[in-house]
């Protein structure tokens, strides 16, 4: 997955550039594994009325801190990243209200922990995961251009085991359960 910017210069000429790159593990059988983290009960939050009457629109990146009896510790709004212009009280709004909904459903998930491999013994584990508030599906916007505001990141209070930067983890496809700090698909070696 890549993020293309557009931005006007000046006229009709405009330049794009990649911003954003994630590649994801190469194959579907490794995210399933017992290696893994993986969903067992994961209830999508409901569409925030407030947000839902301006019809308003982003995708909240959640860490959540996965305890070793498979239920959220602890879990943050990493980023929440808008596809809806408006006025920037509007869209702090916006971001609080989604930011909060996803939080607030996410503390009732609870997780399969690893059984085998080399993180099965650690004493939690960090997962990434994105949360899609949007009035048309993701597969109609494929190859379209939209709206990318990006918001504030913020830190998760407990380690990682990642960089501050988390390259990709806005690009990540909804519906995932993504362990943080594990690389096992092809990364890009060069800068963006």
């Amino acid at each position: 997955r890549l993020r293309l910017l557009a931005d006007s210069l000046t006229g009709t000429t405009m330049q794009v550039r990649v911003a954003d790159a994630n590649f994801g593990p190469v194959d579907e059988e490794n995210s399933l594994s017992s290696d893994n983290v993986r969903a067992l009960k994961m209830r999508p939050p409901v569409y925030p009325e407030r947000a839902a009457a301006i019809r308003g629109q982003g995708e909240v990146t959640l860490l959540v801190k996965v305890g070793r009896d498979g239920k959220v510790a602890d879990v943050v709004a990493e980023r929440t990243n808008l596809t809806v212009v408006a006025p920037e009280r509007q869209m702090q709004m916006l971001r609080d209200v989604l930011a909060k909904a996803s939080v607030s459903t996410a503390r009732s998930w609870t997780f399969s922990i690893p059984t085998t491999g080399e993180y099965k013994d650690e004493e939690f584990w960090t997962v990434r995961v994105p949360v899609n508030y949007a009035f048309d599906s993701r597969s109609e916007r494929y190859g379209r251009w939209s709206a990318y505001i990006p918001g504030p990141r913020q830190q998760a209070p407990w380690k990682t085991g990642e960089d501050e930067k988390a390259t990709g983890s806005d690009l990540l496809p909804e519906g995932g359960v993504y362990m943080v700090g594990r690389n096992d698909g092809p990364r890009l070696l060069t800068p963006l």
